[in-house]
């Protein structure tokens, strides 16, 4: 964590606030993301984690070929 992240979340502890992880933060709508590097961490992390998921079920299922990777592009922008 930088420092400069430190100073804003000890201050915004210092002022009554309580402070958050960056997944509570994601699944709330009207969420307020201070630093855009926790947000586009949020946004990694679930790419990979619908990634896996994603892999096991075209295992199971087994998608392959241009069909298979156009289904898993079509999902994994849509989400």
């Amino acid at each position: 964590m930088t420092s400069s992240a430190r100073r804003k979340e000890e201050v915004h502890l210092a002022n009554g606030g309580i402070k958050q992880s960056a997944w509570s933060k994601a699944f709330k709508s009207n969420a307020v993301w201070e630093e855009k590097d926790e947000f586009l961490d949020v946004i990694y992390w679930f790419r990979q984690i619908i990634a896996v998921i994603l892999g096991v079920i075209w295992g199971i299922a087994p998608l392959k070929g241009f069909l298979g990777i156009a289904i898993f592009c079509v999902v994994n922008l849509g989400l």
